[in-house]
């Protein structure tokens, strides 16, 4: 079995009929009878110091109050855990396998391991935590991928020992998917997958995930070009003269969707379209660059060595991809000869409110709170509600025992974003 690196794990864990409502009120039973023998225990202290100093009336000192609210913090991989926070009380009146976990004025802790903190859709998702954070209880803690499985997984350990009831998790490594649940599992600890779904080797779904649905924007990115491209002037009546570039990585496996909704849009409207016209500017061509240093190079080099063509499609399936694209297309001097558009929305509103729309016309517009509610959603319905792990989302394909569910954004554009942006 895959895992990070400097984890190996020999065997897959027998979850069948594994309760994570009986493990994580195992827990909070655990907190509770620590509590209390350690209240036992000042006692028996406070008592034997009034008796050996007679009686005195002096106050005794108050234990330090453990941490609450949505304060968070940011381990690096191999750092010591944070202070541990409180425990939700005990659920009373139900059996220990089934029912709610927690009740509604229990605070609930919870960790998102990002992917990087680096890229601006993880900044998104746990602002969002934090922001949702008040309003469903939650103690929320922040930590940093940066895009380094071995990191993420010392992080999980780090969660794990300080007792978090959550973990919603982007994975840096999706081959560590199985790894990284055993071992939740084996905790105790839920674990929610966040924006990608996470898979064994058998594509079978190993937690319930959240997913961007990539197809679908994919779909809608290569739409809004077909329906627009004759009103922002762009002539595609001789496709000889038209290059097509879409820009991906080719190491994330949650790009190859986004890839092919945005061909069957593309080759449903442009049958006839040449295939050695399309190019991939490939964002893992560069590993030791920046997202938007890569995208920047692979896309000034295919616009260089293809001077043919006299107009530009390219389709990006990520806002810092675009951000790369777009500065190569403004250098080369290209920009009323390209029509650019990305998946996200976080960079280019900033360009279209400072006035600029060339060539980056309109973006698959959405934001890290779609994905943050959704995963709070499921954690309401887990442990404050009692909803089993496998029905807590909407969607379930055959033969998985894990559901899931998604969101896609809308597409918005620089005459129409203000109305329509969170």
């Amino acid at each position: 079995m895959t895992a990070a690196a400097g984890h190996t794990y020999v065997k897959t864990l027998d979850f069948s009929g594994f309760s994570i409502i009986k493990q994580l009120k195992g827990r909070e039973k655990m907190k509770k009878r620590l509590r209390i023998a350690m209240s036992l225990v000042l006692a028996v202290v406070l008592c034997a110091a009034l008796v050996g100093c007679g009686g005195s009336d002096s106050p005794a000192e108050s234990a330090p109050a453990s941490p609450s609210g949505g304060a968070a913090s940011s381990p690096s991989g191999g750092g010591a855990a944070p202070a541990s926070p409180s425990g939700g009380a005990e659920a009373s009146g139900a059996p220990a396998d089934s029912g709610p976990a927690f009740g509604p004025n229990d605070k609930i802790s919870m960790a998102y391991l990002s992917y990087s903190m680096d890229i601006g859709w993880c900044v998104q998702v746990a602002d969002a935590f934090e922001e949702l954070a008040s309003k469903h209880n939650l103690e929320v803690y922040i930590a940093d991928g940066g895009f380094n499985p071995e990191t993420q997984f010392n992080q999980l350990e780090q969660y794990i020992a300080m007792g978090v009831d959550v973990i919603a998790i982007m994975l840096v490594d999706p081959g560590s998917a199985q790894a990284v649940a055993d071992r939740c599992m084996e905790a105790g600890v839920l674990m929610l997958g966040e924006t990608a779904g996470m898979m064994d080797a058998n594509g079978m779904l190993v937690t319930p995930c959240d997913w961007l649905y990539g197809y679908e924007v994919g779909k809608k990115e290569a739409q809004w070009v077909v329906d627009n491209y004759a009103r922002l002037g762009f002539d595609l009546s001789d496709l000889s003269k038209v290059g097509y570039i879409y820009i991906t990585d080719t190491m994330f496996v949650e790009m190859a969707p986004r890839v092919d909704g945005a061909e069957e849009v593309w080759f449903k409207a442009f049958p006839d379209f040449p295939r050695n016209q399309m190019f991939m500017a490939d964002r893992s061509s560069d590993t030791g660059a920046s997202n938007m240093e890569s995208c920047y190079n692979a896309t000034a080099a295919i616009l260089t060595a293809n001077p043919q063509f006299e107009q530009w499609i390219v389709i990006s399936f990520q806002e810092d991809y675009a951000s790369g694209a777009c500065r190569a297309i403004e250098d080369l001097g290209l920009v009323d000869k390209a029509l650019l558009v990305s998946a996200g929305g976080e960079n280019v509103i900033p360009e279209w409110d400072a006035g600029l729309t060339k060539p980056w016309y309109a973006a698959c517009y959405f934001t890290g709170m779609d994905s943050a509610e959704i995963i709070v959603g499921a954690i309401e319905r887990i442990i404050r509600q009692g909803v089993a792990l496998e029905d807590v989302y909407p969607h379930k394909d055959p033969g998985q025992r894990f559901g899931y569910d998604t969101f896609s954004g809308e597409m918005i554009d620089f005459e129409n974003y203000k109305s329509k942006i969170r």
